[in-house]
């Protein structure tokens, strides 16, 4: 069984546990805010391919807090 995942149209390493698990990192540090598509394709022991996708978003900056406000 083999998995490919791709962030944004660029290829993310993937690893492979032990047990048969897979699991990319995705880091959205350092990207602009939005939305970024990750694919995830598997190519089974027999053949098939299975795709999916899934959408992330980037947060937003949080506002600076500058003490309480008058009442």
């Amino acid at each position: 069984m083999e998995a490919i995942v791709f962030l944004n149209r660029h290829e993310v390493g993937v690893v492979k546990s032990k047990r048969g698990q897979f699991s990319a990192p995705i880091n959205l540090r350092g990207l602009p805010a939005g939305t970024f598509p990750v694919k995830i394709t598997v190519i089974t022991t027999s053949g098939s391919i299975i795709s999916g996708t899934r959408t992330y978003h980037t947060c937003h900056t949080r506002i600076p807090f500058h003490g309480p406000g008058r009442l």
